[in-house]
């Protein structure tokens, strides 16, 4: 009989930390969750407003990434103990009747919840579970169309990155993307220095926004004064569509650097920022569409569509990350790179073009290219659909580069007798 101890791995202690670190994040989104639901309740009960809505939306939202955190630290706790790894596969139901299927229950749910978003009771029982559906079902869309026929990691691998993601990504953009709004607020107040009248419309807004004193309409009106000042509108459409998509395709994409000596293939990059995206896009669109206001089925189909070019953007750059790290193929990092950041950047653009367009009403002296809203429109279907298109080429892509590896490395692979290379 072996006596000897068991020794534990280093593997198997990244997976006791990993385990822990989704585990305590879980908890915290559940402390969370439900002390936005005690503040909603409080505010339902006290005031009988109907604003409490949102609180029970984000709550819902933040208890469901929770939710999906579970199996990451169950699955690294698992491997911890038992040493055991699980490798799942897509279910292998027909794309041309899941998808359909998909598709027509997130349609149901958004008229569903239209109808009910005005009903307090309905709305407060039913949307917070609603909107999680809302924003989940379209990610599970493309994640199907991203990943079919590729070669998933191990559910312990996926389900971590996936989770880690949640946490991480959204926390670092967070931050830096505060650190870019307070820089620019601040060259934009010297620019309305040098604007008559700008200056004290920029200070009485941000003294306004601080005291929470400023009713819708005024803070319209306000923004549309000091949006559309001379320059002041190409300025901001330039500034937000390179510095927002620099801070998010590098933060989405840092939990993959953590794996990245686990990482075989530049497939297997593909895969997993796939899934850094999707979890990136999930957090994003659940804070996005929070507010419970009359038109939460159209917010809900508009975030809903920019999971899009995140998910495509983060498969594109782990692909290149592990280029560039397993193979020395630079050029393909930064290829995607700035085409992340190119995709990502017009986006931003037409999304922030489109939010201009809407407050044209309030300010007399608008740009001719904010005038319309038409072709902003044109450039944000067009740029989803050529996003779709992007995951559908890219998984084709990638499918036929893995079957080319394994075609290679049958070809190179050691024979049993001799150990030679063939």
């Amino acid at each position: 009989m072996n006596n000897e101890p068991a020794v534990v791995r280093s593997d198997d202690w990244m997976a006791l930390t990993m385990g822990l670190f989704l585990g305590l994040g879980a908890a915290i989104f559940f402390t969370f969750s439900a002390l936005l639901g005690f503040f909603g309740l409080s505010a339902l009960v006290g005031s009988q407003d109907n604003g409490s809505g949102g609180l029970f939306i984000l709550a819902g939202g933040i208890l469901g990434l929770g939710i999906l955190l579970v199996p990451g630290a169950y699955m690294n706790l698992r491997k911890f103990f038992t040493g055991a790894d699980w490798f799942p596969k897509l279910p292998g139901w027909d794309d041309r009747f899941l998808v359909p299927v998909l598709v027509a229950c997130w349609l149901v749910i958004l008229v569903f919840g239209q109808l009910i978003v005005t009903i307090q009771f309905a709305a407060v029982l039913f949307l917070p579970i609603l909107n999680f559906l809302a924003l989940g079902l379209p990610i599970i869309i493309y994640l199907r169309i991203s990943l079919r026929r590729l070669d998933l990691p191990s559910a312990r691998r996926g389900w971590s990155v996936f989770g880690s993601s949640l946490i991480i990504a959204p926390l670092l953009a967070l931050i830096f993307e505060a650190i870019a709004v307070i820089i620019i607020a601040l060259l934009y107040l010297l620019y309305a220095s040098n604007i008559p009248g700008l200056k004290d419309v920029f200070m009485t807004m941000i003294e306004s926004i601080r005291m929470g004193s400023m009713n819708e309409n005024e803070a319209m009106r306000m923004a549309a004064s000091f949006l559309f000042a001379p320059g002041a509108a190409f300025a901001t459409l330039a500034v937000f569509s390179v510095s927002i998509p620099l801070i998010e395709e590098t933060c989405k994409i840092t939990v993959l650097l953590f794996f990245l000596r686990r990482i075989p293939r530049p497939v297997d990059g593909f895969v997993l920022g796939i899934l850094c995206g999707a979890a990136f896009a999930m957090s994003e669109n659940l804070g996005f569409t929070s507010s419970g206001s009359a038109d939460w089925a159209a917010n809900a189909a508009a975030r809903a569509t920019s999971a899009l070019p995140h998910i495509l953007n983060s498969g594109l750059l782990g692909w290149g990350i592990v280029s560039a790290y397993k193979e020395h193929r630079y050029g393909r990092l930064a290829g995607a790179f700035l085409a992340v950041v190119i995709v990502h950047g017009s986006w931003n653009a037409i999304s922030l073009g489109l939010a201009m367009n809407s407050i044209s009403s309030f300010e007399a002296q608008v740009p001719s290219y904010l005038q319309n809203a038409y072709p902003w429109l044109a450039g944000w279907i067009v740029l989803a659909i050529g996003a779709l298109g992007g995951l559908i080429f890219n998984n084709s892509r990638m499918r036929s580069s893995s079957t080319k590896q394994r075609v290679a490395e049958s070809i190179h692979q050691p024979t049993e007798n001799t150990g030679q290379v063939s």
